[in-house]
């Protein structure tokens, strides 16, 4: 995942109650999708789509720089906290004597992780919502609905089969050029 995107994911779990209930990894979204995009230190910055859809002052988007500059390096160190741990038990066979030992801790820590991220997330969301008024209060919840549904719709994607992805004017599934010779061979082609 590179920077924009990492931070996009980070902010699609504050704001979808779907996400933050699901852990903090998984949503693989890109830059275009989210509200927040950032760099490798933590720090994120406000698309324009944003500032201009829920019409945000010159103050509001000072304040929510400033609260994204605290939440986002600490969300960064929980995501990327274990990131070995989890990468050295990918590598290790099943039939390793400290295999289940070290499976156990690698879970226990994701379970802390995914605790930690919830909490945090719960609280730049309502750190965020404060900021606005009821009118842009409003737009951001409905902003909210079209993320988790646009998370829902990716979810289903996959358990079907494969992320749709674009090629000229057509979107379609990922699965539809896995073989040519599956349509050659049912007649189709």
């Amino acid at each position: 995942m590179n920077k924009a995107q990492t931070f996009t994911a980070i902010l699609l779990l504050a704001m979808s109650a779907t996400a933050l209930a699901g852990g903090h990894r998984g949503a693989g979204v890109g830059p275009g999708d989210g509200m927040f995009m950032g760099g490798g230190d933590g720090s994120m910055g406000i698309p324009p789509k944003l500032a201009e859809r829920l019409n945000l002052s010159e103050q509001q988007q000072q304040d929510m720089l400033a609260l994204t500059g605290l939440y986002g390096p600490r969300l960064k160190e929980i995501a990327d906290r274990g990131k070995a741990d989890r990468q050295t038990l990918a590598a290790m066979a099943p039939d390793d004597p400290s295999y289940g030992d070290y499976a156990g801790r690698v879970s226990q820590e994701a379970g802390l992780a995914a605790a930690e991220s919830v909490t945090l997330m719960t609280e730049l969301q309502s750190n965020i919502y404060a900021l606005l008024d009821e009118e842009q209060q409003a737009e951001y919840m409905a902003m909210r609905v079209e993320m988790r549904e646009r998370m829902e719709a990716r979810r289903d994607a996959m358990r079907e089969g494969g992320m749709p992805h674009k090629h000229g004017d057509c979107t379609h599934h990922a699965e539809m050029h896995s073989d040519d010779t599956d349509a050659d061979a049912s007649g189709g082609g």
